[in-house]
C-alpha cells in the first residue's frame, strides 16, 4: 500500500510538471517576441531619426544649387555672387560658411562667412573635398560644420565651379535630442565611422571617431542590432539605420541588461523545470517496474499477461507527456541557439543539451514502440475539422520543397475513430510520403464518401514521389518494415497507421507503381 501511494504521488507531480515546462517555454518565447519587437521599435526609430537628417540635407541641397545657378556666379563675378550668397546666409540661421572652388584647380576663389565667428579660420583655409556628384557631406575636423557641394552644370563642357556650404551641425544634435527616448543613448555617425550628434558628452565627443563595435556595424550592413561597449563603458544593445543617399546613420543604444536578465532568467526556468520532469519520469518509471517485478514472482501466466498490459498503458502515456516536455525544449534551445551575440561556451552549452534532447526523445520513441498493443478510445471526429487543424503541421513536416494540397468533400462527414490516433496516422503518411520525394514533388490530402457497401469514409494521401515495386508495397504494412538504412528508420510509421485502422474497425490500403508515386487510403467507419 505504502509503494501504490508513493506511484500515486509521483503521477500527481508528473502530471503538472507538462504545464509547469510548457509554462516556462512560453514565458521565454514571449519575452524574444518582445525583445524582437522592441529591437524592431528601435530600428524604426534610428530610420526616422536618419531620414529627417536626409531631408534637412537634401533642403541644404537643394537650396544651395539655387544658389549656385547665379548669373553672376556664372560670369564669375564673385563680389555679385557675394552678396546674394549673404542674403542666403541671413535666410538660414544653420547655414554658416559658402566657399566657391574652381573645379579644376580645387583653388578656393571666394568664401563668405554668416558672421565674424563663422570666419575665423574658414576664410583662410580651403574648404574640404566634397563629391557634388554623390551629394554626401562631409564633416570638419572639430565637429562643428557639415560640409555638402554642388556643382552647376552648364551648357556645355564640364562645370567650372564647386559651390561648398558649411552647416552647423547643432541642428542635428536638436534633431537627434527631441526623438530620442529617456534612458537611452542615441547617436548620429558619419559614414566615416566619426559622430555628428550624440545625445550624451556632445561637445566633446562631435568629430572624434565611435567605438569600433559601431564602425564593424555600419561597414558590414544598412541596417540591424549589434552589441558593444560605449564610450563610457555601458554594455548595451544599439540599433541602427544608415541613409542610402547621405550615409548618415542613427544609432540607439539601450543596456543590454534590460534585455538580456529577463531571457536568461527564463531559460535558466525551462531548464529546471525540464530536469525536474526528467528526475520524476525516471522514478516513476523505476517504481513501476520495481513493483511489477515483485508481483511476476507470485502471480499466474494470466495475471503477468494483465501486469504487462498496464505496463504497456502507463509507458505510452508516460512517453506521450514526456515526449511533449522534451519536444517543447528542445524548441526552446533551437530558438536560444538562433540569438545573436552567443559566445562559443554558450554555444557548446547548447549542444551538449541539444544531444541530450535527442537521447530522450529517442527513449520516449521505445517506451511508445512498446506501449503500441494498448486500445484506444473511440470517439466521434470530424474529418475535414481534424485535417484542417494540423495543416500547418503537415506543411511543417514535408517542408518548403513540397506543395501541399487538399481535397476534402463537403460530404466527408465524421468517423468513429481516435482524435489523436488519427492525427498521428495523417502526419505518419505525410512524412513517409516527403521521403518519398527527396527533390521535391506535389502531396495531395483528400477526404470522401467511401464506395464501398458499408458507411465508410476513405482519407488518402497521394504523392508523386518514386513509388514501390510489387515486393515493398506487399511488405509495407507489416511492422518494423522499412526500406531505410539502419538508424534511418524503424518502420512503424505505417504500422500505426494499420493499428489505428483495425482498431477503428477499418482498413488500410496501398496504390504504387515505380516511378508513379504512391497513393494510401485510410478507410474508417462513418460515425451514425
Amino acid at each position: 500500500m505504502q509503494q501504490f501511494r508513493r506511484t500515486l504521488a509521483a503521477l500527481a507531480v508528473a502530471a503538472t510538471l507538462p504545464t509547469i515546462v510548457l509554462s516556462a517555454v512560453q514565458v521565454t518565447l514571449a519575452l524574444n517576441d518582445e525583445r524582437r519587437t522592441t529591437e524592431r521599435e528601435m530600428i524604426d526609430r534610428a530610420r526616422r531619426i536618419s531620414l529627417m537628417v536626409d531631408a534637412e540635407v537634401q533642403s541644404d541641397v537643394t537650396g544651395l544649387r539655387a544658389l549656385a545657378t547665379a548669373q553672376s556666379l556664372a560670369e564669375g563675378r564673385f563680389s555679385d555672387f557675394s552678396e546674394r550668397a549673404r542674403g542666403a546666409l541671413s535666410l538660414e540661421p544653420s547655414w554658416r560658411v559658402i566657399h566657391v572652388v574652381d573645379a579644376r584647380s580645387g583653388r578656393t576663389l571666394s568664401s563668405i562667412a554668416a558672421d565674424a565667428q563663422s570666419a575665423v579660420g574658414a576664410l583662410e583655409s580651403p574648404p574640404p573635398s566634397v563629391d557634388p556628384r554623390r551629394a554626401h557631406p562631409v564633416l570638419s575636423e572639430d565637429g562643428r560644420l557639415l560640409f555638402v557641394s554642388v556643382a552647376p552644370q552648364p551648357h556645355a563642357g564640364p562645370p567650372r565651379y564647386i559651390v561648398t556650404l558649411g552647416k552647423d551641425t547643432l541642428v542635428f544634435q536638436r534633431t537627434l535630442q527631441a526623438n530620442a527616448s529617456p534612458g537611452e543613448l542615441a547617436a548620429l555617425v558619419m559614414a566615416d565611422g566619426r559622430f555628428l550628434g550624440r545625445t550624451i558628452n556632445y561637445e566633446q565627443r562631435r568629430g572624434r571617431f565611435a567605438t569600433s563595435h559601431l564602425r564593424e556595424a555600419i561597414a558590414r550592413g544598412e541596417s540591424g542590432v549589434y552589441r558593444g561597449v560605449t564610450l563610457e563603458g555601458m554594455s548595451n544593445y544599439t540599433a541602427f539605420w544608415k541613409s542610402p543617399a547621405t550615409r548618415i546613420s542613427a544609432h540607439i543604444a539601450t543596456p543590454s541588461w534590460s534585455i538580456d536578465q529577463a531571457r536568461i532568467g527564463s531559460a535558466l526556468i525551462a531548464i529546471g523545470a525540464s530536469f525536474a520532469a526528467l528526475a520524476i519520469a525516471v522514478a516513476l518509471s523505476w517504481l513501476v517496474l520495481r513493483e511489477l517485478a515483485e508481483r511476476r514472482a507470485v502471480d499466474t501466466a494470466l495475471a503477468q499477461a494483465q501486469k504487462m498490459e498496464a505496463v504497456g498503458r502507463m509507458s505510452g502515456g508516460l512517453a506521450h507527456d514526456f515526449a511533449n516536455i522534451v519536444a517543447a525544449f528542445g524548441a526552446g534551445l533551437r530558438l536560444l541557439s538562433r540569438e545573436p551575440g552567443l559566445s562559443e561556451r554558450g554555444k557548446t552549452v547548447l549542444g551538449e543539451l541539444e544531444g541530450a534532447v535527442d537521447r530522450a526523445l529517442a527513449l520516449s520513441r521505445r517506451l511508445l514502440d512498446f506501449a503500441r498493443v494498448q486500445d484506444v478510445a473511440l470517439e466521434t471526429v470530424d474529418v475535414p475539422s481534424a485535417l484542417k487543424t494540423i495543416e500547418d503541421l503537415v506543411r511543417h513536416t514535408v517542408g518548403p520543397g513540397i506543395e501541399v494540397r487538399y481535397d476534402i468533400a463537403a460530404e466527408a462527414g465524421a468517423a468513429l475513430t481516435n482524435a489523436h490516433e488519427f492525427e498521428m496516422a495523417v502526419l505518419n503518411l505525410a512524412a513517409n510520403a516527403r521521403d518519398a520525394m527527396p527533390g521535391g514533388g506535389l502531396l495531395t490530402i483528400s477526404a470522401a464518401p467511401s464506395q464501398t457497401k458499408r458507411p465508410m469514409i476513405d482519407i488518402s494521401v497521394t504523392d508523386t514521389g518514386e513509388g514501390m515495386s510489387d515486393e515493398v508495397r506487399q511488405r509495407a504494412l507489416e511492422p518494423f518494415f522499412t526500406t531505410k538504412p539502419a538508424g534511418q528508420g524503424t518502420g512503424l510509421g505505417l504500422a500505426q497507421v494499420v493499428s489505428l485502422a483495425r482498431r477503428s474497425k477499418g482498413d488500410v490500403e496501398i496504390e504504387s507503381a515505380p516511378g508513379a508515386g504512391t497513393r494510401v487510403v485510410l478507410r474508417l467507419p462513418r460515425a451514425s
